[in-house]
């Protein structure tokens, strides 16, 4: 098996960051207006302080009902199964 050398010009590099830059915020605002909670983490923080702070902002009955899309994507899945 051969080494393989890769390289990537200044272009490339800054349409990357920019990918990785503009994914959360897309992923953020589908969320939004779907009405559903978004915390974005990143592995330099710490979890439970991160999941604590964002289920206490959500509210407990956030935490405790599941949001009305996901259960029409849990129905599709089971009638498709059927």
């Amino acid at each position: 098996m051969g080494l393989l050398n890769l390289s990537i010009g200044n272009r490339e590099r800054e349409q990357y960051h920019n990918t990785l830059v503009r994914h959360p915020r897309e992923i953020r605002s589908f969320c939004l207006k779907r009405g559903m909670h978004y915390a974005l983490y990143t592995t330099d923080h710490d979890f439970p302080r991160i999941f604590l702070k964002s289920s206490w902002r959500a509210g407990p009955r956030a935490m405790m009902r599941p949001h009305p899309q996901l259960l029409s994507l849990q129905e599709r899945a089971n009638n498709e199964g059927n």
